[in-house]
């Protein structure tokens, strides 16, 4: 089976068959390094798994990890301004959507 990659030139996940360009711009996907990112407690970059499975995986290989979550969140994220509990895997997913701000990006 060929090795799938993302490439930053076609912008899309790809096989290393199929894409024209070469190996310097594929990001490679490694299961082992993800792996490694979660139970290092690293988000993964969607690109190569989903921020709600990620979020989820996170959620449940460190629970209660934030003193206070709520706070931190709300300190964080924008919200409606009323006081929502929310969960450690929802916190995650917010934070992705931070990293993933388009506005930010140079």
């Amino acid at each position: 089976m060929p090795e799938y990659v993302y490439c930053n030139k076609c912008k899309v996940l790809s096989s290393v068959k199929n894409c024209p360009h070469g190996s310097h711009h594929h990001v490679h996907y490694h299961t082992r390094n993800l792996k490694a990112m979660l139970y290092a407690g690293i988000l993964p970059p969607a690109l190569f798994m989903r921020k709600e499975i990620s979020a989820m995986i996170l959620a449940e290989l460190f629970p209660n990890r934030f003193a206070d979550l709520q706070a931190l969140y709300d300190d964080l994220f924008p919200n409606d301004g009323l006081i929502e509990p929310r969960s450690e895997s929802e916190f995650y997913e917010e934070l992705m959507r931070l990293y993933q701000t388009s506005a930010l990006k140079t």
